[in-house]
């Protein structure tokens, strides 16, 4: 009898290690899956929400970016329906030459003649292509005598230099009905040599006493402000006197096109 008791004891014992061990083998399973789950859940949002993903690929720096390089174009306008098609055709040559341009200066180019196929393929890869272009000839920039004729596709070499602004300033960005808005303060010199100040406005016809911002120089023709670091310095100060520009881009296949601009006076 005491044999069979002891047996009875041992099986107990066996059995209750063994419904342990199944039952702690199946909590390990079970929170391995639910890991699992979780994990895939979380992925599955980051790379379906869009929102997000545009959010942190395209900010505002990179619709800065475009305005500096492609957009002062539009200085003078009031909106994208005024825009010339001399004016988008000077930015096609402005950055074939800035690609061919010596030691990376976009100062002096080396172009002299570029093919139609050129211009198009330029004016393609910026923000305003969808406005389309129309090849004409013309004076680039009358003040250098610099002509582009469409017949045998010759430009004369000519300085890269423009009326660019000279400082300017992202005072809102946000991204509204899939549309990434930005608005821009730019202080403008009030010519594109010799500049004595700067003005909230573009052009010596709408610079006055009202939106005149700062000398470019303390008295000593050599001594110039650094406009860009005066701006950042006196923002908040200033910024009443500086019109402002309005972007709005849209991302289409990850390219990027402004669709509006307008001016807040």
């Amino acid at each position: 009898m005491e044999n069979k008791k002891g047996k009875n004891i041992l099986i107990g014992v066996l059995l209750t290690i063994v419904i342990i061990l199944v039952a702690f083998i199946i909590l390990v399973l079970t929170n391995t899956i639910s890991l699992n789950l979780s994990s895939n859940t979380n992925n599955g949002k980051a790379g379906n929400d869009s929102t997000i993903n545009n959010s942190t690929k395209y900010n505002q720096e990179t619709f800065k970016k475009i305005v500096d390089d492609e957009l002062y174009i539009l200085f003078g306008y009031n909106s994208l329906s005024e825009l010339t098609n001399q004016r988008k055709l000077t930015l096609a040559f402005n950055l074939i030459e800035k690609e061919y341009s010596t030691n990376g200066s976009d100062i002096y180019s080396t172009v002299q003649s570029v093919s139609k196929e050129k211009v198009d393929e330029a004016f393609n890869k910026t923000s305003i292509s969808k406005l389309g272009i129309t090849h004409q000839d013309f004076d680039v920039y009358k003040l250098n005598n610099d002509t582009y004729n469409r017949n045998n596709e010759v430009m004369s070499k000519r300085n890269l230099f423009h009326c660019n602004i000279k400082a300017s300033k992202v005072s809102n960005f946000e991204v509204k009905d899939n549309k990434y808005i930005v608005s821009v303060k730019h202080m403008f010199p009030d010519g594109c040599e010799g500049v004595e100040g700067y003005y909230g406005t573009y052009l010596n016809a709408n610079q006055t006493e009202s939106n005149f911002v700062v000398k470019a120089y303390t008295g000593v023709y050599t001594d110039y402000i650094d406009p860009q670091k005066y701006l950042d310095d006196n923002y908040d100060s200033i910024k009443d006197k500086l019109d402002t520009y309005i972007y709005t881009f849209e991302v289409n296949n990850g390219k990027i096109d402004l669709v509006d601009f307008s001016i807040n006076k």
